[in-house]
């Protein structure tokens, strides 16, 4: 054991030899120095210890720079935290493979995409359905858009907003067949 005298209120410490070289805070606030095991002074205070405070340093960590705004950022990071830049070279290939996917489903020359089982439905047929049985929701339903559909139904259903309902759908029809709603409700383009 090393007996540690505190030069602020004289308490003395009783502390581990295991504790050598390290800082220490006594009840009365101050901190003082552990003398390492084999020093002559075993009775010691620090005494600037006493009246300025040691900031505590935090452990250092290994860094890189971001290839993209030069910050330094952590060796095992895996996004920039500055610039969002991707630095794992596998997380930048699967970024890239989704970019790749998202220009191609939003391409309007694709023609061969298809998602989640549906394909390109037709523009022609879509905007006679609207023009011939529109005010039941039924070009809605062919090109997906269920709540739209459903809510034209229930207005046709109920007498009093079955004419709203046909005129709404009389002018679905003319806007899919001029081209002003060209895409289905997956975003498909209408052939």
């Amino acid at each position: 054991m090393i007996e540690v005298k505190c030069s602020h209120c004289n308490r003395l410490h009783k502390v581990k030899e295991e504790y050598g070289g390290r800082t220490a805070k006594c009840s009365c606030g101050t901190r003082f120095n552990i003398p390492s095991v084999g020093t002559e002074l075993i009775i010691a205070a620090h005494e600037e210890a006493s009246t300025s405070r040691v900031p505590m340093q935090a452990p250092r960590r290994e860094t890189k720079t971001c290839p993209l705004c030069g910050e330094d950022v952590a060796l095992l990071a895996k996004k920039c935290k500055h610039c969002g830049e991707i630095l794992d070279p596998t997380l930048r290939e699967l970024q890239e493979v989704k970019r790749d996917l998202i220009q191609l489903k939003a391409s309007p020359n694709n023609t061969s995409f298809s998602a989640a089982g549906s394909s390109q439905k037709s523009k022609l047929a879509a905007g006679l359905l609207g023009f011939f049985l529109g005010a039941l929701g039924v070009h809605n339903f062919y090109l997906g858009f269920h709540g739209k559909a459903i809510a034209q139904l229930i207005m046709t259903l109920s007498v009093a907003l079955w004419p709203i309902s046909g005129l709404w759908a009389f002018v679905e029809s003319i806007m899919i067949l001029t081209g002003s709603i060209s895409k289905d409700a997956n975003g498909i383009p209408l052939k």
